[in-house]
């Protein structure tokens, strides 16, 4: 199981938090042994906390090209390998006037390669001279022609020149053929890393090159060790590996097939056009979905294969802000769900799993032979998720193509979030807007499109428009002796009760201080809405400790033709019929009061 990162961790800039995430998902309840490959993960900070972590849970920790207290560390043997880079230049060709291409001035790297070259040097009986023997070349190409330009124009040029990279010694290679140079009968270029480029230059460059493969071969051995009881201390060397080919004279190199890899690097790089395209493409359909299922479907459908990806669960809540981190224990909590999967035969349903699990068909996804690289998935920061990448062949390209892929989950799923969280405020606004602060029926502004739907509505379906407007008894009393706040208290609750006795597709709407409007399209049953309502209130009354009492009156207008009626019409005819029962009220409660 291969827990990595798109970057190298090098700045320490806070957008590389997101990416560290995934090494949340390390779980020692599973783990035999943690390997940690320092060069590739240079965050200091993080590499001991992973160490940390593995000592105190009692697994066996290796370190390559590190050293850390408690872990076995094995390393490159790089001094090794440059010494002898140097020492054949020396002894094999008989070099005596030697030049160093070194890399960034006072870099550590840089350094030792200097002190190897000035200590093989002296070994012969040749002095060093710094001033003379060395040029900076800063690691790269463009300060390594420079320089050979330098020794070129001062007249300087050396019988050798050493590289501390390959990368420089291509580029001195290709300065001194351009000014009329042959190598290596007028001089001597060699490199070191072992990078694919030497094999294309012409001449081939002899370089040194510390081996993965040998790397992996001495670190399997340890891991069996470890694991079969065996306590190991110290440093394990790997000593780097001689590539003798044209540049120094030699050709104990196999001659490259130029046309075969030119074939293979063009087909790669078509790909990768294709699959850029692709990508941009998932992240264009990504903003435009409507739902986080439906971009699952797109993204399976995206050309994405022996992948599984999981997320948090607050990435299917459009409530939360997606540039906000969860505060909890970890990066993705207890909780993870299962977001898709690009085998079509396993069913994806989105709900959770336990996030020790990694993923709910873990065991089936064990049972491939080929690495598992997880990745974790972030946006703006802000953890994601994680995904799995589990190919069944070792075409290397596949490889290459996952911090592409990450990157476009990256953006296709944060891009959707961001879409549907701006979504989800906008229609909160409108909400807002819309809406009653009160009472949480419509205002006269929002109630406008909504009655304009029922008048239309109705005109299709040939139907009646059934008005009927509420007003509350009482109200400059209450205000008057209670205060407004009891005011407000009354109307509230005579609202709520008019809201759930009115009819549910009924729109209802608070237009005036105490007044409230329901709009229906079809018959309404005044009897049964004022029972409805007077009932509702009668059990608040009962059971409100207020030393008021709430009542309402209503008023219910049918319309037969609602072609061309609007609202003030509707409001002058139900209010007439509102008033009316008003002075039913107050004509019974003064002949109650006479006969009392």
């Amino acid at each position: 199981m291969v827990f990595a990162t798109c970057s190298e961790l090098f700045f320490g800039t806070t957008t590389e938090d997101g990416e560290m995430c995934v090494y949340d998902l390390l779980d020692l309840d599973y783990v035999d042994v943690v390997v940690i490959c320092v060069e590739k993960l240079k965050n200091k900070e993080l590499v001991e906390r992973l160490v940390r972590k593995a000592i105190d849970g009692g697994k066996p920790v290796i370190t390559v090209d590190g050293e850390y207290e408690g872990a076995i560390s094995t390393e490159f043997d790089y001094e090794m390998g440059f010494r002898n880079v140097v020492e054949h230049v020396l002894d094999k060709h008989n070099v005596r006037r030697p030049h160093i291409m070194a890399g960034i001035k006072d870099n550590s790297f840089s350094e030792s390669r200097i002190d190897v070259f000035a200590d093989v040097l002296r070994s012969r009986g040749i002095e060093f001279d710094r001033e003379s023997m060395v040029s900076y070349g800063d690691f790269w190409s463009f300060p390594a022609t420079e320089a050979t330009k330098r020794l070129i124009a001062e007249n300087r040029v050396p019988e050798a020149i050493i590289c501390a990279n390959d990368t420089m010694a291509v580029a001195v290679v290709n300065e001194l053929i351009t000014s009329g140079y042959k190598i290596p009968e007028d001089v001597i270029v060699t490199g070191f890393d072992g990078i694919d480029e030497i094999m294309m230059s012409n001449p081939k460059i002899t370089s040194c090159m510390c081996s993965y493969d040998k790397a992996a071969e001495r670190i399997a051995g340890i891991i069996g060790r470890c694991l079969g009881g065996e306590h190991i201390e110290g440093v394990v060397k790997i000593p780097p590996t001689m590539i003798l080919s044209e540049s120094c004279g030699c050709c104990g190199i196999k001659p490259v097939d130029a046309m075969r890899d030119y074939l293979d690097l063009s087909s790669r790089f078509f790909r990768y056009q294709n699959e850029e395209y692709n990508m941009y493409s998932l992240v264009a359909k990504a903003i435009s979905c409507k739902s986080m299922e439906e971009l699952s479907n797109i993204i399976r459908d995206s050309r994405f294969y022996d992948v599984d990806c999981a997320l948090t669960p607050e990435c299917f809540d459009e409530r939360i802000n997606p540039i906000c981190t969860v505060d909890r224990g970890d990066a993705y909590g207890d909780k993870m769900i299962h977001f898709f999967c690009s085998d079509n035969t396993r069913y994806t349903d989105y709900t959770s799993f336990p996030r020790k699990d990694i993923f709910p068909h873990m065991n089936s996804i064990l049972e491939t032979t080929h690495p598992l690289l997880f990745f974790g998935l972030n946006y703006l920061n802000v953890p994601l998720g994680y995904v799995c990448f589990h190919f069944h062949s070792d075409d290397v390209a596949n490889y290459s193509k996952v911090p592409q892929s990450v990157r476009a989950l990256n953006n296709a799923i944060g891009g959707h979030r961001n879409i549907r969280y701006h979504n989800y405020l906008q229609n909160r606004v409108e909400e807002i807007y819309k809406l009653d602060n009160l009472t949480g029926l419509y205002n006269r502004n929002g109630f406008t499109k909504e009655f304009q739907r029922v008048i239309n509505r109705a005109k299709e379906n040939g139907n009646v428009i059934s008005a009927a407007l509420v007003d509350l008894d009482g109200l400059k009393i209450i205000n008057d002796t209670y205060g407004h706040d009891e005011g407000d208290n009354a109307i509230r609750t005579a609202a709520e009760a008019f809201r759930l006795s009115a009819p549910k597709d009924a729109v209802c709407v608070r237009f005036g201080g105490d007044e409230m409007m329901a709009v229906y399209e079809g018959h309404l049953d005044e009897t049964a809405l004022r029972n409805a309502i007077t009932s509702l209130l009668d059990s608040y009354n009962a059971s409100s400790g207020k030393p008021y009492l709430v009542s309402a009156s209503v008023g219910v207008y049918i319309c037969g033709d609602p072609d061309g009626i609007e609202f003030d019409d509707l409001v002058k005819e139900s209010d007439k019929l509102m008033y009316f029962e008003k002075r039913k009220k107050k004509t019974s409660r003064i002949h109650e009061k006479h006969t009392t």
